[in-house]
This record gives structure tokens, C-alpha cells and sequence, in this order.
């Protein structure tokens, strides 16, 4: 879209300071800069408003929200009294928005509803091109009775699996081959216990070539 510099509004929060780190790493890969990153506490729409402002102040057209259902509407209403809702300016939300939430969240719904007119949406896609196509060929070409062997079992048909892979499944697919591998470096004890804190770090240290990359 010919975007070049971008401004970053984030939930101070574990999973709102990984994505935006995330999101700005991605931008500088493509040659975008990330002219301001504020975040704040959830629920505190002081700290909203004065993130707001650093967007504003940062002369950024294009904002990456990163926030919690509950406060897109504060984020809206800050950006709308500063002005930065008129023509000319874009604003992203993060794969977790769910519009019914934001509104039954909303003191004013149908003020919200127009402020998030024309806003966007990004999501994370870790399984596309030809890793897609390798790793659906790989989950295709397994019996499905090798694939039902746990006690999930008879949970995956054919009709299923023929209507492809999307990102959740790719990453839930390393989840398990990561927990798997650093559970057979750990251990397991004769009562069938696990060392939690081994086990946190050996997590960390697993490295393999997964459906999503390395």
C-alpha cells in the first residue's frame, strides 16, 4: 500500500508487547519505520488517550492497534478527538478484534460502530505458499487411523482433512512436536510426573524445522 512509516498502540501487557515487537520487527524487515510505539494499561483510558496522543504527536498516518476487545472503544474516541479518524488516516486492529464485544463493551455502540468505519484487520498466517502445500500433503497422506490413534480418537475424517490447514492448526501442530521433544529430553518420572520448571527451559531450547518454520 505504499505505506512507510507507522505509529503502534499496545496493551502493556505480556501478549500485547510480544505482538507489537513482532509488528514492528516485521515493518523494519520491509523497509517500514515505526515512528511511535505507546502502550498502556488495559482498561485505563488515561494511558489510552495519552498513547493516542503520542500517535498523533509521531505524525503517523497508519496505526497498528493492539488492545483487548474492551478497549478499542477508548482507543476510537481518543483518535477521533484528536482528529485522527478523518480522511487520510488508516487504522489496523490485530487478529483478536471481535466486533460484537467491542460494541457490547461500548458506553455509546453506534458512536463506535462509526468510528471503526473503514478500519482494518491483520492477522497472522505462519503456513502459506509452498510450506502450505507440503505440510497438507504430509497430514493427507497419513491413515487416518495412524492419525486417530489417542484418546481422541475417531475425531478426524477425511471430509476434514481434505478441506486443508489453516495457521492454527500448523501452529498447534508445533505446539505438540515442541512440548513432545522437550518432554523426552526432561523426562518423565515413575509416577508419571514431569519437572515444570526443566521442562519451561528445555521448551525454550527446542529448535526444529516446523510446519510454520524454523
Amino acid at each position: 500500500m505504499g505505506w512507510t512509516r507507522i505509529a503502534i498502540v499496545f496493551v502493556n501487557d505480556l501478549w500485547g508487547r510480544a505482538y507489537s515487537q513482532d509488528a514492528a520487527s516485521l515493518a523494519a524487515s520491509v523497509g517500514v519505520q515505526v515512528a511511535a510505539s505507546a502502550g498502556f494499561l488495559r482498561g485505563d483510558e488515561a494511558q489510552i488517550a495519552a498513547a493516542v496522543r503520542r500517535v498523533a504527536e509521531s505524525g503517523a498516518r497508519v496505526t497498528l492497534v493492539v488492545a483487548e476487545n474492551l478497549d478499542i472503544a477508548p482507543v476510537a474516541d481518543a483518535a477521533d478527538n484528536l482528529g485522527l479518524l478523518a480522511a487520510g488516516y488508516a487504522w489496523i486492529a490485530d487478529d483478536s478484534l471481535s466486533l460484537g464485544a467491542v460494541f457490547a463493551a461500548s458506553p455509546d455502540p453506534d458512536r463506535t460502530r462509526g468510528q471503526l468505519r473503514g478500519w482494518l484487520t491483520m492477522s497472522k498466517d505462519a503456513l502459506f505458499g509452498a510450506r502450505r502445500e507440503r505440510f497438507e500433503r504430509a497430514l493427507q497422506s497419513e491413515p487416518i487411523q495412524q492419525l486417530n490413534r489417542s484418546v481422541y480418537a475417531s475425531v478426524l475424517s477425511a471430509e476434514l482433512l481434505s478441506g486443508g490447514c489453516d495457521q492454527y492448526c500448523a501452529l498447534a501442530y508445533d505446539a505438540v512436536w515442541t512440548a513432545a521433544i522437550a518432554v523426552g529430553r526432561v523426562g518423565v518420572g515413575a509416577d508419571g510426573s514431569v519437572d515444570k520448571e526443566a521442562l519451561l527451559e528445555e521448551i525454550r531450547r527446542v529448535s526444529f524445522e516446523g510446519a510454520t518454520g524454523p
